[in-house]
């Protein structure tokens, strides 16, 4: 729409705006205001040029126990294979989360509120209403263990209009819905032993989630839950899909093993190796994620901070049958 050619003259440009003001002690507001005229501007006259633009209004609230916001976002894609008409606008996105005090047993209580409306001119159209009550209690025994107990529960319910489906000739329109409980117990025992200027530090971790089977019915749109990587970041968590669209379900049992070093003045290093057991394999998680199978794939990290001021950091991924690196990363600060 833009191209230029012998005698042509076009207008390009781009608009990065931002906006951030705080009405009280409780309440802000801000936008975020970005677009360009055509995909190839940012790029060719050396701006930062990201995949997207993303553009946002926005009010949110914070209180001692309480945090709420609501927001809209709209996008603009910047790569070739980017379609406008099936790039969503999210309109509303409100978000609610609580944090209960201590009861009587030392438990706390929390409570997560999602409400979502994404529109597209082409494409599915999603309305998302999900809650996600919890209890945690954490105790240390009289031996050193840390435990800590969860009950939760996901109901997430939709309404969608041209949901494609796998095998499934029409586009579906209409409600879907899930509620899933679940329990998760979290184990770790700390064994500390000092060595001159330094402690040494032998910890063994372990988690048992249980939850049903299923719940990723085919009337559940994936908006937020498309991308996942496992790593030791995850490897505990009692859903490792980044989003509410996607839910892992089963029984499962999660271990590792962490090693750290660390000095009087602030110079530590660590070695994470662990892994994750669920009795059936789950279809959910694609081909070369890792979960697909029984065993997960080991995951780890090895951190060396010789100095405050210097850090070296190194995470992999492990294929359970020959321990050959799926994944690799490394990382230097200083």
């Amino acid at each position: 729409e833009y191209n230029t050619t012998d005698g042509d003259m076009g207008v390009r440009g781009h608009l990065d705006a931002k906006l951030r003001s705080d009405i009280n002690q409780t309440w802000r507001w801000g936008f975020d205001l970005k677009r360009t005229t055509d995909n190839t501007y940012m790029r060719r006259y050396g701006f930062a040029s990201p995949q997207s633009l993303n553009s946002k209004f926005y009010t949110e609230a914070f209180r001692s126990r309480s945090y709420f916001s609501a927001s809209t976002h709209a996008f603009q894609g910047l790569e070739e294979s980017d379609v406008a008409d099936e790039t969503p606008i999210v309109l509303p996105l409100l978000d609610f989360n609580h944090v209960g005090k201590r009861d009587r047993i030392g438990g706390r209580s929390f409570f997560d509120l999602n409400l979502l409306a994404l529109t597209r001119a082409e494409g599915t159209d999603t309305r998302r209403i999900s809650f996600h009550p919890r209890w945690e209690n954490p105790l240390i025994t009289d031996f050193g263990d840390s435990i800590k107990m969860t009950l939760g529960l996901n109901a997430d319910f939709y309404q969608v209009n041209g949901l494609k489906r796998a095998n499934k000739p029409n586009s579906y329109n209409g409600f879907g819905y899930r509620t899933a409980p679940y329990a998760a117990i979290d184990w770790s025992r700390p064994l500390v032993k000092r060595m001159g200027n330094a402690s040494q530090t032998i910890e063994p971790v372990a988690s048992i989630v249980l939850r049903p089977y299923g719940g990723n019915s085919n009337k559940i749109p994936n908006e937020d839950s498309t991308e996942l990587e496992f790593d030791e970041t995850n490897l505990f968590s009692d859903n490792r899909f980044t989003g509410v669209d996607r839910l892992e379900g089963g029984p499962r049992i999660n271990y590792g093993l962490q090693w750290a070093l660390t000095g009087d003045k602030g110079n530590r290093s660590s070695v994470f190796f662990g892994q994750s057991y669920r009795v059936k394999d789950d279809a959910t998680f694609g081909k070369g994620s890792g979960l697909e199978d029984n065993f997960s794939d080991l995951v780890g990290k090895v951190q060396f901070s010789p100095h405050s001021y210097v850090d070296l950091f190194y995470r992999t991924r492990l294929a359970v049958d020959n321990f050959s690196p799926n994944r690799n990363e490394a990382q230097f600060s200083a």
